[in-house]
């Protein structure tokens, strides 16, 4: 059985409800393109690109508002099947049409997170 890391966890103790920072202090690793699946409260659902990081995402999109949960569907190429994560947003700026939405990821399988960081790392260095 795989394990999960859920709520505010964070390695290094960090947390989603700590002090805000700075927008260029904020990105604590590396992030890399990829297609996201997006299911808003409420069942909507869209297709988009975003940035992924091992602890969340961001992607353009109208809604949804700061602090609702969203469910985000991702391929990995290192990563068997498609990766579920349940993420909370964190942060949105931007007009109505097109805001760039930050989330955090709440729930996500340990290894989707592992292999996240792994697919990074190997972008990084090639």
């Amino acid at each position: 059985m795989s394990e999960r890391r859920k709520g505010g966890e964070r390695r290094g103790g960090r947390s989603i409800h700590g002090p805000s920072r700075r927008a260029s202090e904020r990105r604590d690793f590396p992030r890399a393109e990829v297609a996201l699946d997006v299911r808003e409260p409420g069942g909507r659902q869209r297709s988009c690109v975003g940035d992924l990081s091992p602890e969340g995402a961001a992607f353009v999109t109208t809604s949804p508002p700061f602090g609702d949960v969203v469910h985000l569907r991702f391929h990995l190429p290192s990563y068997d099947g498609p990766v579920f994560a349940r993420a909370k947003v964190v942060s949105r700026s931007g007009e109505k049409a097109g805001a760039k939405i930050g989330v955090v990821f709440t729930d996500i399988d340990v290894d989707a997170e592992l292999a996240i960081a792994q697919w990074l790392h190997e972008r990084r260095v090639s």
